[in-house]
């Protein structure tokens, strides 16, 4: 195969050609080999002369970047440089090799070197359509032992040591493959110290704490038959430390799901575990008085809310399983003989011992999950909507400032006929006046706009205020969402907002040449004219009254014509603004 009786040289170079090719797009630049087969930097020597006639026709050259022709002939060549064909048990020093030699000669801070390593070593594809990755690249999956990858990737950080994610991905191994947190910690903690605004790293190092805790749970605290308690209290510092990593890598990256979903993920699998060593049902655990029924208790509601954070983030587009899988587990917890939860969570509320306010969010939760198993407040019956409304009041006059209650408070009054406009207002400002939270100024530009529309209100400031309050908030705490939460709605009169989760399933049309919600029928047209000018197919505004109203022309309405024009709409109320979908010309 044109390889017999090379220089040893040649053949190393060849060799780590083969590896690129195998495992990666990239190329190696020709400076590098020329330095590897040390050839005079001014040299005119060209590489394939150096290489030799039958080599040179396994290389593609361009642009002073090589590689082999085809990954399928350097595997080939991979194998016929390894004693007896075995070129996958030696491929674990050929890696190490090239780290050394690379690092060595195009110096460890070299860019070219950093983004060929990551592609090599770091880099992790996704496998068919299940949305499953590898844990690892390719090529250190293909490497045999787990001893083997784990020195391959010490290499990489004791030539790079200023790389972060190679010390996460040795701090993954760690964690993963060798099963040592103390190990995996110390470098994700390097990590971290290389990168402290990269939320993966914080995610990683939570995910370290988490398996850790599995691990306690299930090979120490069941097998000796502890208590609940007791294992609420062994577990503890490493919940808190788990914790803090994942609430870090959500404020660092908000639009990422990990953060949300691996501390959901962890709090109901400790319940599971809890569950497991009290032998009881998940509605007898979570109703006891007691360290661990505190603790569920208090995360339960923690999780839900993460789940509706991260549901709202992947809306305009497919629901992840691992959101899915959350979902069902959370369920199954919640909806475990939903009757006796809610007698012994009822009867805990009048204990004058316990901590009332995160049992009654769990009985909102209950009263939202009941035998519909729906979490859509659109399908509740007033009954149901009343509850909801008056446990988080109660919860509202211990803690005013509380987010996540004041939503849920929000979205069941609002349903409820008795709905005033200006108490929901005046909760909102006091929120937003105490914190300058973005879901405050969200609801309460909503709620100013839909009394402008009503006729209730003249003036359109305190509408634009909280606009250019959220689009700041927005900006700082770098969250872009995909989708708008609310849009207007039929109904009801006084109120009238359709939730996302009304509206079916968000899809692409092919008519329309448009992606918009699978059943639009709970919305409202509303009417504007287009203002001028039009500054193209992607960029619009619709002049709705005194407020600006962003859309995307398309195809269907053109510059220098549409101009002035009236045109119809449904009206979504986005964090950055009112935009405008489905829009079509009035006909005159």
């Amino acid at each position: 195969m044109h390889i017999e009786d090379v220089h040893e040289k040649t053949a190393q170079v060849l060799e780590f050609l083969a590896l690129v090719t195998r495992f990666s797009q990239l190329t190696i630049q020709e400076e590098i080999l020329r330095r590897l087969l040390e050839i005079p930097e001014r040299s005119a020597v060209r590489l394939t002369e150096v290489l030799g006639p039958g080599p040179s026709r396994l290389v593609l050259m361009r642009d002073r970047k090589t590689r082999v022709i085809h990954p399928l002939i350097a595997e080939e060549m991979l194998r016929q440089f390894a004693a007896e064909g075995r070129w996958q048990v030696r491929l674990g020093e050929l890696a190490r090799d090239f780290i050394r030699t690379l690092a060595d000669i195009a110096g460890s801070n070299s860019d070219d070197i950093i983004k060929l390593f990551q592609e090599l070593f770091i880099t992790r594809e996704s496998v068919e359509e299940n949305e499953y990755r590898r844990t690892f690249s390719e090529l250190i999956t293909v490497l045999g032992e787990p001893a083997t990858r784990n020195l391959v990737l010490q290499e990489l950080t004791i030539r790079c040591p200023n790389e972060p994610h190679f010390w996460n991905h040795l701090g993954r191994h760690y964690m993963y493959e060798m099963r040592s947190t103390v190990e995996a910690e110390q470098c994700l903690k390097r990590a971290i110290d290389r990168d402290p605004r990269n939320h993966v790293h914080h995610v990683t190092l939570g995910t370290v704490y988490r398996l850790e805790i599995n691990r306690v749970l299930k090979d120490t605290l069941i097998p000796e038959r502890r208590t609940p308690d007791e294992a609420v209290s062994a577990i503890r510092q490493l919940l808190e430390r788990a914790g803090q990593c994942f609430e870090d890598a959500r404020l660092l990256g908000p639009e990422s799901e990990h953060g949300y979903i691996a501390e959901v993920q962890m709090i109901t699998r400790v319940i599971s575990r809890l569950r497991q060593l009290a032998k009881c049902r998940y509605s007898e655990l979570i109703g006891r008085q007691s360290l661990a029924g505190d603790w569920c208790r208090e995360m339960l509601p923690r999780a839900d809310e993460l789940l509706r954070q991260v549901k709202s983030l992947q809306a305009q587009g497919r629901t992840s399983q691992r959101t899915r899988l959350c979902e069902i587990k959370l369920k199954e917890i919640l909806l475990d003989d939903e009757e006796a939860m809610i007698r012994s969570l009822q009867k805990l509320l009048h204990h004058p011992n316990v901590h009332r306010a995160p049992i009654r969010r769990i009985l909102a939760s209950q009263f939202q999950l009941s035998r519909g198993q729906t979490r859509d407040f659109k399908d509740l019956k007033v009954q149901q909507l009343r509850n909801i409304h008056e446990l988080m009041e109660e919860n509202l006059h211990e803690y005013p400032d509380h987010g996540p209650d004041i939503i849920r408070w929000l979205q069941a009054y609002r349903r409820l006929p008795e709905f005033d406009t200006m108490e929901a207002i005046s909760r909102l400002g006091l929120w937003a006046t105490r914190e300058e939270s973005l879901e405050a100024h969200y609801y309460l530009y909503i709620l100013h706009l839909l009394r402008w529309k009503q006729g209730i209100a003249a003036s359109a400031e305190f509408v634009k205020e909280n606009i250019e309050r959220c689009k700041a908030l927005a900006l700082t705490q770098r969250i872009r969402r995909p989708t708008s939460d609310e849009w207007l709605g039929r109904e009801p009169e006084w109120c009238p907002l359709a939730h996302y989760t009304e509206l079916g399933e968000w899809s692409y049309n092919a008519s329309s040449k448009e992606s918009f919600w699978s059943n639009p029928s709970p919305l409202a047209r509303e009417k504007g004219l287009i203002k001028s000018p039009i500054k193209g197919p992607q960029a619009g505004t619709i002049a709705l009254g005194p407020f600006d109203v962003f859309f995307i022309p398309g195809e269907r309405i053109v510059a220098g014509r549409d101009e002035g024009k009236e045109v119809e709409f449904y009206l979504a109320f986005h964090h950055e603004g009112p935009k405008g979908w489905q829009v079509t010309l009035v006909e005159q």
